[in-house]
């Protein structure tokens, strides 16, 4: 993904998606992947409707009280079902040696301490 934003919608979505996708559910403009400037990969729903179609390892996204976006952080290996039956396998091999590397610099400040993926980002902010 080094072309953010990458959309995902039907051809006749404006901007034109780069993934386009036919199944039941699929909205013009449904999605798109962004990067931030954490590093992190993002999927972002374009509109309300693509909530109720775009599930990530089985759950839903939802959206932000506070903003009203929805979007979700993805990790390598994250499954993606948009519509009723078009899943994505998100791989993303540049995550694992980022979160090695925020590992071993939080491991070092903080004697040992083993920590989960969610609290290794945590910590990273």
């Amino acid at each position: 993904m080094d072309e953010c934003p990458v959309y995902v919608g039907r051809k006749t979505g404006h901007p034109e998606p780069q993934i386009i996708l036919r199944a039941i559910g699929i909205r013009p403009n449904h999605a798109y992947f962004q990067q931030k400037d954490d590093g992190f990969i993002y999927l972002k729903a374009t509109e309300e409707e693509a909530l109720d179609h775009i599930l990530i390892n089985g759950g839903k996204m939802n959206e932000d009280p506070e903003t009203g976006i929805a979007e979700h952080r993805l990790f390598h290996m994250d499954r993606i079902l948009f519509g009723s039956n078009t899943i994505f396998l998100f791989k993303y091999p540049l995550m694992k040696r980022k979160l090695d590397q925020i590992k071993s610099e939080i491991e070092s400040e903080s004697q040992g301490k083993v920590f989960t993926s969610d609290e290794l980002i945590e910590q990273a902010k």
